[in-house]
């Protein structure tokens, strides 16, 4: 209990009721004496490290989400290998550190994905340096995630990879601000305990609103923010909020099927991954109105189906182009377009396509 005394506060003044301070009240204050800058003392503190230069930093937290099946699950394992095994990601070198992966779900789909990983390398990568924890942990209880911060801490690992928030908040709802807090909290406790970038992997809510599940404090806390999209075999990794540097970079991605699952890798524009669906009958209507002549963007356009809107029929006629498998030439007066030989060969290969691709992140 505290220890009450009774003050005078002066003179003809009614007595006041005060506290005593405890001897642990004397020591929080001493420690925020201790921690007092002056001046510009504030610019000697640490610049962040980065953990992925331009990406994630160390002693952060930061987040990767988006709509369920976009490869953001894939992303993270990216992540998580790369900087295990150091390397090069994305033209930036990483420098190899510890790595303790949280698989809360689809833990039993992680060995496929990480062996498509290394299906990439001439020799085998040492994957020493990357835990995999299997296991639901909340970081909503206190006692659970004090636990994962001393086990983090035993292996000094620099990355914690927690898949996902929403199964590692047990008991809690992450659309209430109180307890995303406490989640935040026992988060920072984790970053602190370990000096590492702690990364979740979050959703979007239900029709892919283009922000994170849940209550906005989960955002405000991060340092940093990655938006993952996808359009058929194509992803588009962008920082949507970076505390520490210029937001808004973004990077082209695909899902390059590899072994028995399917592995992230740079894009340089579209690939036949993204030969499916509309993009396939605008192809298709392309097939159907040439007649040995060509067609002209209108009889082209007039062919595809009727719930492809005019900007996605120029988005596809673009990629088409793009791809080689659709082409542009004159008559003498007006610009046409025709199927080239390799779009009939895509077309008889589609569907082969995108069954190695129909994997769900």
């Amino acid at each position: 209990k505290v220890e009450r005394a009774w003050q005078d506060i002066g003179p003809g003044a009614k007595v006041a009721k005060v506290d005593r301070p405890t001897a642990r009240d004397e020591e929080r204050r001493e420690t925020l004496r201790a921690a007092v800058m002056h001046g510009d003392e504030i610019g000697n503190l640490p610049k962040p490290r980065p953990l992925i230069d331009g990406i994630l930093d160390l002693d952060t937290l930061a987040a990767v989400y988006g709509p369920s099946g976009c490869g953001k699950s894939f992303i993270a394992v990216d992540f998580g290998a790369i900087v295990a095994t150091g390397g090069v990601w994305q033209g930036v070198t990483v420098a190899p550190r510890a790595v303790l992966y949280v698989t809360a779900e689809g833990a039993h789909g992680m060995g496929d994905r990480l062996a498509a990983w290394s299906s990439q390398f001439k020799d085998a990568p040492n994957l020493d340096n990357l835990h995999w924890l299997p296991s639901t942990v909340s970081l909503y209880d206190a006692g659970w995630a004090d636990a994962l911060a001393y086990v983090a801490r035993e292996l000094r690992v620099e990355l914690v990879i927690i898949d996902t928030l929403a199964r590692s908040m047990a008991g809690g709802d992450e659309n209430s601000t109180q307890d995303m807090s406490i989640v935040i909290g026992n988060a920072d406790a984790l970053k602190r305990a370990t000096g590492a970038c702690v990364l979740f992997v979050h959703h979007t809510g239900w029709g892919d609103t283009g922000h994170a599940r849940g209550s906005s404090a989960f955002k405000a806390a991060l340092d940093t923010e990655l938006e993952v999209k996808r359009s058929g075999g194509s992803i588009t990794l962008k920082a949507t909020k970076q505390r520490h540097r210029e937001d808004g970079q973004q990077w082209p991605l695909r899902l390059e099927p590899r072994e028995a699952s399917a592995v992230v890798v740079r894009s340089t524009g579209p690939t036949l991954s993204d030969l499916r669906g509309a993009m396939r009958d605008t192809l298709d209507a392309l097939t159907k109105v040439d007649t040995g002549s060509g067609a002209s963007s209108t009889e082209w356009r007039r062919a595809t189906s009727a719930g492809v809107s005019d900007r996605t029929f120029y988005n596809h006629r673009r990629d088409l182009l793009a791809l080689g498998l659709a082409e542009g030439f004159s008559d003498g007066k007006h610009l046409r377009y025709r199927i080239t030989d390799a779009g009939r060969d895509a077309t008889t290969a589609t569907g082969a396509v995108a069954a190695n691709l129909a994997v769900r992140p």
